[in-house]
């Protein structure tokens, strides 16, 4: 089937953060494997020089909600980053 002209292709419409940042990797559960998940990882700049007593800033997880994706992230993302690490994960199913 062709691809609709306004369907959603994250090679084509993901702002440059989230295309550097992303990858599509394997995933295996005790219940199922999933084969392409899209996950986008930016560990903080200054990750290995920030303090580790108190506790280090702690890793920022997005999840999206039914029809989303990483990408409605993508504001978020961008002002985060430089502040923390960020893990967005694409579900099954969805973006």
């Amino acid at each position: 089937m062709a691809s609709s002209k306004n369907s959603y292709d994250p090679k084509t419409t993901d702002p440059p953060l989230l295309e550097r940042s992303s990858e599509i990797k394997s995933y295996t559960t005790t219940r199922a494997t999933y084969p392409g998940l899209r996950v986008f990882f930016r560990r903080h700049q200054q990750a290995d020089r920030l303090p580790k007593s108190p506790a280090p800033i702690p890793l920022l997880v997005f999840i999206h909600g039914l029809g989303g994706s990483v990408a409605q992230f993508h504001p978020l993302l961008t002002s985060l980053t430089p502040i923390a690490s960020c893990l967005a994960v694409d579900l099954p199913g969805c973006g």
